[in-house]
């Protein structure tokens, strides 16, 4: 499928089941559609942002086991409430959530998934450029030592209700020069707790956006915007 027009007027969507292939940049901005989003049984490629910024789709969005390759952000700022359906040698979704197989790379959190709390599961590596895009629920995120790379500028953008930061990733910290930095993670946040193992790798431009208050968390280090 090459090409959505954005401007149609239907409410859902069933994508016709011969098509093997959603071609990048598909479905874009596509604000009509309001109802739900059916993947053929078929598919086997997801290009990049194939599906995205189309806030006003409802519900879970299935993937079919038969993907295989799966494009940079493929449904970034599109409002499903859940990833569902594949769990094969290349990708798995763990609580609405999609991974690479390996849970190494953090692929896309549904925007519309509506916990306003998430902890990055341990052994991810990489959280994926735009993968939190306009998650306006998320009020709280921890982002465990494993996590070694966000990937762009933009992973956190439009997460303006993303309060509080929890951060046990030195390498993490170490990103931390701006409000922007690290993927716009801490761009909307009050308060950012910081192990105290990733405390000392924290720049000296933090200081400069963040002041140290006393903590009220055992093991970490308190800062307030």
């Amino acid at each position: 499928m090459l090409q959505f027009p954005a401007g149609k007027t239907q409410k859902n969507f069933v994508i016709p089941s011969t098509v093997v292939e959603i071609s990048g940049s598909a479905m874009v901005s596509c604000t009509n559609l309001s109802g739900t989003i059916i993947l053929p049984a078929n598919l086997k490629t997801i290009g990049t942002s194939a599906i995205s910024t189309c806030p006003n789709v409802t519900g879970e969005l299935v993937i079919p086991q038969t993907v295989t390759s799966i494009g940079g952000y493929p449904f970034h700022g599109s409002s499903f409430t859940a990833f569902s359906g594949i769990d094969n040698a290349y990708y798995t979704t763990v609580d609405g959530v999609l991974y690479d197989a390996s849970m190494t790379n953090l692929i896309q959190y549904p925007t519309g998934k509506p916990d306003t709390s998430f902890t990055v599961p341990s052994g991810v590596a990489t959280i994926g450029s735009y993968s939190f895009y306009n998650a306006k629920s998320l009020t709280s995120i921890t982002i465990p030592s494993t996590v070694t790379n966000i990937a762009g500028t933009s992973a956190f953008s439009g997460c303006s209700n993303l309060k509080t930061v929890i951060i046990e990733s030195a390498a993490v910290a170490a990103m931390l020069s701006s409000k922007n930095s690290a993927g716009n993670l801490v761009r909307y946040a009050t308060t950012v707790y910081v192990s105290e193992s990733a405390a000392a790798s924290l720049s000296e431009s933090f200081a400069d956006i963040f002041r140290e208050t006393s903590s009220d968390q055992t093991g970490y280090r308190k800062y307030t915007a």
